[in-house]
């Protein structure tokens, strides 16, 4: 399955006023209903996710912190829709990504592969293999401050749970769940492998998604 990776593979294109790269073949809607296609590269290899109950605890570890050991990761929130991209073994659900600073172009990827079995319904620690890594991730978040530059920042998830209560058992596109506690760092993408990056910034993401 081909993943999104905006920034390793530069495929973009302007749709509802937020700009979007999709999976190669496959056919991609934004808010508006319009479609367009575009053409990516990156693949990715099978592994087994790492399933946790819902009563699990994310683990909320700052990378960032201020006085007193209070976080200082910026405190973040699921926006509205904007794109979908399906194709055969995955789906990409494109949300803008509210509380970074006005006047520019944040978006939150929440993203599905057929890499480690069925989807399904389940809270999965996003900090274990196979979605410590978006090379290999089957319930992936990958987000894009100031997306709309050409030297965007992207974040990947160092900590929490994603629970899914609606799985995308078709990669349909057709999903919902809730991202509360994820701490998301600032990375760096090579050939769809994320790497850390030393003092770098870090958000704490909450809130929901549900599609359609």
């Amino acid at each position: 399955m081909i993943r999104t990776t905006l920034l390793l593979l530069g495929t973009v294109f302007l749709t509802g006023g937020i700009l979007a790269a999709c999976g190669g073949d496959g056919s991609s809607t934004s808010a508006g209903g319009a479609s367009s296609t575009s053409t990516t590269s990156a693949t990715h290899g099978s592994t087994t996710s790492s399933v946790t109950s819902s009563t699990t605890s994310a683990t909320t570890a700052s990378t960032t912190t201020g006085q007193g050991g209070a976080s200082s990761c910026t405190p973040v929130t699921v926006g509205a829709f904007q794109l979908l991209d399906q194709q055969a073994g995955g789906s990409s659900l494109a949300y803008e990504l509210n509380g970074l600073a006005s006047g520019m172009q944040h978006i939150l990827y929440i993203e599905f592969f057929d890499v480690a079995g069925p989807q399904v319904a389940a809270s999965f620690d996003l900090s274990m293999p196979p979605d410590d890594d978006y090379k290999t991730c089957a319930h992936c978040l990958l987000a894009y401050e100031d997306f709309g530059s050409g030297m965007p920042t992207a974040y990947y998830p160092e900590s929490g749970l994603m629970k899914v209560q609606t799985p995308d058992t078709a990669y349909s596109g057709a999903s919902a769940g809730t991202v509360d506690g994820i701490r998301l760092v600032e990375v760096t993408l090579q050939n769809s492998h994320v790497t850390k990056v030393p003092g770098g910034k870090c958000l704490d993401l909450s809130g929901m998604w549900s599609h359609p």
